[in-house]
């Protein structure tokens, strides 16, 4: 990994960093993998792996890289990028849920700018009995500032005719998949 970050390879070198601490952590490991996501402009990623290495190289009694890789850090906080996700209160369904790239955000980051590396953020949000709703954000490069409010989610189409009828009765009769539609014409067996 170390060759191909030296070499500019860094499509081939961050993967390869990154497995090499999967398999045998270290700190220099973490601080050649930062600066791999740095060269790559993944700076949000960069900025974590950076704080990563400054707690094990604190946990390892190596100040010199704790220091080395806070700096490496500090450098890049103004660069972040950040990305708020808005919750109104009437967009705040019981089991709401949202991840943005297939991870969730909890209640506590919502309103919170949080570091992202520049480029698209899949957000989908989702509620029992609700709609899902899914957007696409771009977050340039350079500090950028984006914000995305969570709309009020629909209620999803089976909820929305359960709703509809009356007490004691169940929604639209809904043909099981593969069965006849109720109004075609079906010959009796014979």
């Amino acid at each position: 990994g170390r060759r191909l970050l030296d070499e500019g390879k860094l499509e081939q070198a961050c993967p390869k960093l990154a497995e090499s601490q999967q398999i045998d952590p270290a700190v220099g490991t973490l601080l050649y993998l930062g600066d791999c996501y740095e060269r790559s402009g993944k700076t949000a990623t960069a900025w974590a792996t950076f704080h990563s290495a400054a707690s094990a190289a604190a946990a390892a009694g190596q100040a010199p890289r704790q220091k080395i890789a806070l700096d490496k850090a500090a450098a890049l906080e103004p660069k972040l990028s950040r990305l708020t996700v808005v919750v109104p209160s009437e967009s705040q369904l019981e089991g709401l849920e949202i991840k943005r790239d297939g991870l969730g955000l909890g209640k506590p980051i919502w309103g919170t700018a949080v570091p992202v590396d520049p480029g698209e953020h899949e957000l989908i949000v989702s509620a029992p009995g609700r709609a899902t709703w899914k957007t696409t954000v771009k977050v340039a490069a350079g500090a950028a500032q984006e914000s995305v409010s969570i709309p009020v989610l629909e209620k999803a189409p089976e909820a929305a005719g359960a709703a509809l009828a009356p007490a004691g009765e169940s929604g639209p009769a809904v043909p099981a998949q593969g069965a006849p539609h109720p109004t075609a014409d079906v010959k009796p067996a014979g």
